[in-house]
């Protein structure tokens, strides 16, 4: 239920403190550990409360008052201060809030708005805003490759030109876009990234130049065509030899006999069965 109310994990609610403005009084169940050589024989030296300011309960500004204490290691002789889970260090918010500000900011709410509904600053909207851009820009400098990788082009605009479009097939999502599609473009992209040699499959088009690329950019990778454009080529294919033999029987159009020759044969209905039977037999 606490989860449920407050989003933060191992945490109790031991007491309403007040209604208007929602203040409640929590417990973190937590066990304490030495951030500095991770010792369990600690020492309370002293006990203080601590105000975080959470995100909204039920569209009222929500903060929890937490008894926090100051430890003495008695492994490294260290002292500390009750590190929560969810809050950062010297933070009088929550992750949780900075993420909510985030994408409210986002989705294009005013400061002042978002600064109202959270009970905040509107400089201090600005601020968790920057914070968490420099959060997902680390993150993002400090990826890996996936081990399973799809890579295609696409026609921005004519302008832009193409776009290829990295994807991790294993968690069924993309991965990056990058701007053109040659391998000497691509190279401060995927230079930029680390853990290449991890890079198990890559799966592609049968474009020579993606070949050229996985061979020298992703040495351990195999290289799988894509089912999709396998299945075009053959069927490009296939349509050119139908011309030689026979163009001027089979229709090319929407209703014709090629379109019904590349259509599952379950999903012709029965008049299309039958111009087939009567053409090849």
């Amino acid at each position: 239920m606490e989860r449920i109310l407050i989003g933060l994990p191992e945490f109790t609610i031991e007491n309403v403190v007040s209604a208007k403005p929602v203040v409640l009084q929590v417990s973190w169940l937590g066990q304490a550990i030495c951030p500095h050589c991770g010792g369990k024989e600690l020492r309370i030296k002293d006990s203080f409360w601590r105000s975080i300011k959470n995100i909204p309960l039920r569209a009222s500004p929500l903060s929890l008052l937490v008894k926090c204490h100051k430890y003495h290691c008695k492994d490294c002789n260290a002292y500390f201060n009750s590190r929560l889970p969810g809050v950062k260090k010297w933070s009088r918010t929550t992750e949780l809030l900075k993420k909510a500000v985030f994408s409210a900011y986002n989705k294009g709410y005013s400061n002042k708005d978002i600064a109202t509904e959270n009970a905040i600053g509107v400089a201090s909207v600005e601020r968790f805003y920057h914070q968490m851009i420099r959060h997902k820009d680390s993150h993002l400098k400090n990826r890996s490759w996936p081990r399973i990788l799809g890579i295609d082009e696409h026609r921005f605009t004519k302008k832009q030109g193409y776009l290829t479009t990295f994807c991790d097939l294993q968690k069924q999502r993309v991965f990056d876009i990058a701007k053109e599609k040659s391998s000497a473009e691509l190279h401060v992209f995927l230079s930029s990234l680390k853990g290449r040699e991890r890079v198990r499959i890559v799966c592609i088009d049968m474009n020579s130049t993606y070949r050229k690329m996985v061979k020298e950019w992703f040495p351990n990778a195999k290289i799988v065509a894509d089912r999709f454009h396998v299945i075009r080529l053959v069927n490009h294919h296939f349509s050119k030899v139908c011309k030689l033999v026979d163009e001027e029987h089979i229709a090319f159009g929407r209703g014709g006999l090629m379109r019904m020759l590349v259509t599952r044969r379950d999903r012709l209905n029965e008049k299309q069965q039958n111009m087939l039977k009567e053409y090849f037999f």
